[in-house]
């Protein structure tokens, strides 16, 4: 039998544990942030700063926390040692760690604490800067495309995280939105969208993905009260099942792990509700068994990863009927592998009109000329005929691009001044879908999905029946916009109750001003003036706060 000699491994424990975890500071001996700079997060003990551990603090790669930092979980519940990283227990001579509850029939606190409920069916974010881009657009329309297009700006759409500073954007979007749910897509995987050219980026390797994983994170865990839809990485899943090219084949082990990496993060979080992206009807509704099988391989390598269930169509045209036999396919398959449970949410963006002959000819992704707006973004559609429907949404905004490789925002904040109500519409027969959970507008319907020409042009942007003329993918395209408006069978006058409270005008289309004699300079606007100083939104009239749910005008020097 081998002795365990305790005290070298003291030895040894005690060095490991007076290791420091930053160059000037102390670790802290707990895990509460107080403060986030470029270098991480940061705590206060005893009066002095000290830099909180976030191995040790937000582990997520394994079923206790101290894989973390290097040691196994411990098969028992024997503890020999307590520290500050917690109960340490010893097998085969080697520190193993003892995760909290040990031996309880309580659930661990490191088990998955994801939400339950359906998060659509809160109140919805309408982004203003979206709202602004329709407002480009509505000079150049007929005055009765400018009626639809004014319902249109009360569609919620997802706020996408595809740039390397989007994580610094979460933050103020959480503080805007308060108990309301915002959507956003992560977008920013390495070697993103490996198939194509228009939306090709994403950070340069896995250990800086991670990091913007964990800053997203880490950031929303400071607005507890927050409800959080994440859609993860958009054609990726796609990709692993379907990509032959060199580059997508040289990185399926890659983005198995970056996958696995989010849904772990994001999946165990209880105030987040994380969809896996799984493509669409067209790419992969023949493909169910493989995808299962490889959705299986990554959550078996994210073992906190309780995920929702998956989003599909995200930037594309399927009508919501295709996606839904998608759904039950892909619903079978899971469940044989023994992944239960899941719901879905579609993007219904741009699925006003059934494309699926026109898009056979040539499969045409980009801007393709023939699509019209689909149904507005809601949670549980139709909660007695699709229990499992989580929402219709619109994850790209029609017109969007497929990858923003910029901000777009421009620290410009997702508001809801008013709650998005229910719209009654003549929509395909529904019944029977029980997988779904909501519609919702993933892609921002007139946002470019790419263009033929300049640095990232792609040919599939200059077939035939791409809408000519596009930018950049995720710049503006007003005139795609418009048309697929026009096509659009909803979102006339008499299918959505007008908003009692919109994003703020420019001046150039306000009304007279009211007073020359008024405290700050938004009341010869029409607007209030901010009673604080909270910036949630800048435009060309100067900076906007909001106000028992209203916009106010926030003056020059305040203070």
């Amino acid at each position: 039998m081998k002795v365990l000699n305790i005290l070298s491994i003291l030895t040894a424990a005690g060095s490991a544990i007076a290791s420091k975890c930053h160059p000037y500071y102390d670790c802290c001996k707990g895990c509460q942030t107080i403060l986030t700079d470029e270098e991480g997060n940061w705590g206060s003990e005893n009066g002095q700063w000290c830099f909180v551990d976030e191995k040790k603090c937000e582990s997520v790669l394994g079923t206790c926390k101290f894989e973390a930092i290097g040691y196994p979980c411990c098969s028992h519940c024997d503890v020999i040692l307590t520290d500050d990283d917690g109960n340490w227990g010893a097998e085969n001579g080697q520190w193993c760690g003892i995760p909290e509850n040990c031996g309880s029939t309580e659930p661990s606190t490191n088990q998955s604490v994801a939400p339950t409920e359906n998060f659509f069916d809160n109140e919805l974010y309408i982004s203003p800067n979206y709202v602004k881009e329709i407002e480009s657009t509505i000079p150049d329309l007929s005055p009765e495309l400018q009626a639809k297009a004014k319902n249109v700006e009360k569609v919620s759409s997802a706020v996408w995280l595809a740039y390397e500073g989007a994580p610094n954007d979460v933050a103020p979007h959480l503080k805007a939105a308060g108990s309301k749910t915002v959507t956003f897509i992560l977008y920013m995987i390495p070697t993103r969208d490996c198939n194509s050219l228009a939306s090709a980026g994403g950070v340069s390797d896995l250990d800086k993905y991670k990091g913007y994983v964990d800053k997203i994170a880490n950031t929303i865990k400071k607005f507890p009260e927050s409800k959080v839809v994440m859609v993860i990485e958009p054609d990726t899943l796609g990709n692993l099942i379907t990509g032959e090219t060199e580059a997508c084949k040289n990185v399926h082990t890659l983005h198995k792990q970056a996958l696995a990496y989010a849904a772990n993060v994001f999946g165990n979080m209880s105030n987040v509700s994380a969809y896996l992206d799984a493509a669409h009807s067209k790419w992969l509704g023949w493909a169910a068994d493989k995808v299962a099988a490889v959705v299986k391989e990554i959550l078996d390598n994210a073992p906190n990863a309780n995920i929702r269930g998956f989003s599909t169509n995200v930037s594309n045209y399927m009508p919501i009927e295709a996606e839904y036999e998608y759904h039950q396919k892909l619903h079978d398959a899971l469940e044989e592998v023994g992944i239960k449970d899941k719901r879905f949410i579609v993007d219904t963006g741009r699925s006003g009109v059934d494309v699926r002959e026109e898009f056979d000819v040539n499969q045409t992704w980009c801007n393709l000329i023939y699509a019209g707006l689909g149904e507005p973004s809601r949670g549980s559609p139709d909660p007695e005929n699709m229990p499992l429907l989580d929402a219709f949404m619109w994850l790209k905004p029609p017109g969007s691009s497929v990858a923003p490789t910029e901000n777009f925002f421009d620290n410009e904040l997702y508001i809801s001044p008013n709650y998005v109500k229910e719209i009654e519409s003549t929509i395909p027969d529904l019944k029977n879908m029980p997988l779904l959970d909501a519609f919702m507008w993933l892609k921002p319907p007139g946002e470019a999905d790419g263009s033929d020409t300049g640095s990232r042009a792609d040919p599939v942007c200059g077939r035939e029946d791409s809408f000519p003329g596009s930018p950049d993918a995720g710049s503006w395209f007003g005139e795609y916009f418009a048309s697929m408006l026009e096509k659009s069978p909803f979102y006339s006058d008499d299918t959505v109750e007008p908003s009692e409270q919109s994003t703020p005008t420019s001046s150039t289309e306000s009304a007279e001003p009211t007073s020359q004699t008024s405290s700050c300079k938004f009341e010869e606007i029409g607007y209030s003036c901010c009673s604080h100083c909270d910036v949630v939104y800048t435009d060309e009239d100067g900076d906007w706060g909001t106000e028992d749910g209203k916009w106010c005008g926030i003056p020059e020097n305040c203070s």
